[in-house]
């Protein structure tokens, strides 16, 4: 006499796997997940495209903040040196866009933090409010700075596949480093970034090297 079987197929919300689950008679229940399917790459002209507007995005992200004194907004304006220019584009489904725009404006607000002197035309200017006082325009482009360089680095993991991501990230890192160098604030973020990226790639070693070791002493 064979079980009776029943079979259901559960997809739960928000998951990109189904979930078998069978139930036999006097044999309890059975729940088997099936692998997730790869997510769908972009045609090669659309990835060219896509990493292409990224680059010009950045290279315009750069020097965007300073379009305040074009605008009559005053030097160093918070409407323009801040993550809302990057932000925009979005209203389009600009990812790209999106993505270039913030890193340019990173790096450009990251070269504002090392004024000669945080006063006067070097502070953060908020509309209907004025001038900030000098540690608060410091906090206030060191944020930005930080969350716009986070959100590009996020757009472009997401967007870019990994080969138009390896592209796109040495091309940026070029424009960035071209940028710090001409730029009087650049020379203090390219110390800074050098000493993390030692920092990073000496705790790295260790932290290879002890994971080796502990490997040989198990295998004695």
């Amino acid at each position: 006499m064979t079980l009776a079987r029943e079979e259901r197929r559960v997809r739960p919300a928000g998951s990109r796997c189904g979930v078998t689950v069978a139930k036999r008679r006097g044999s309890g229940v059975r729940m088997s997940l099936d692998e997730p399917k790869p997510a769908p790459t972009p045609p090669p002209a659309v990835a060219a495209v896509a990493a292409l507007v990224t680059l010009a995005a950045l290279a315009i992200g750069l020097t965007l903040p300073d379009v305040d004194l074009r605008l009559g907004l005053g030097h160093r304006s918070a409407l323009t040196h801040s993550l809302l220019p990057a932000l925009l584009p979005l209203a389009w489904r600009g990812r790209a866009a999106a993505c270039g725009i913030a890193g340019g404006i990173g790096v450009h607000l990251a070269a504002d933090c090392f004024p000669r002197r945080m006063t006067g035309y070097a502070t953060v200017k908020l509309p209907l409010h004025g001038a900030l006082p000098p540690l608060e325009s410091y906090a206030w482009l060191a944020l930005n700075a930080a969350a716009a360089l986070l959100l590009a680095a996020w757009w472009a993991r997401r967007l870019h596949a990994p080969a138009a991501r390896a592209f796109v990230g040495l091309a940026a890192l070029a424009a960035a480093l071209h940028y710090l160098w001409h730029d009087p604030g650049g020379w203090p973020v390219l110390a800074l970034a050098g000493g993390v990226a030692f920092a990073a790639v000496r705790a790295r070693g260790s932290a290879l090297l002890r994971r080796g070791c502990e490997e040989e002493e198990q295998e004695r």
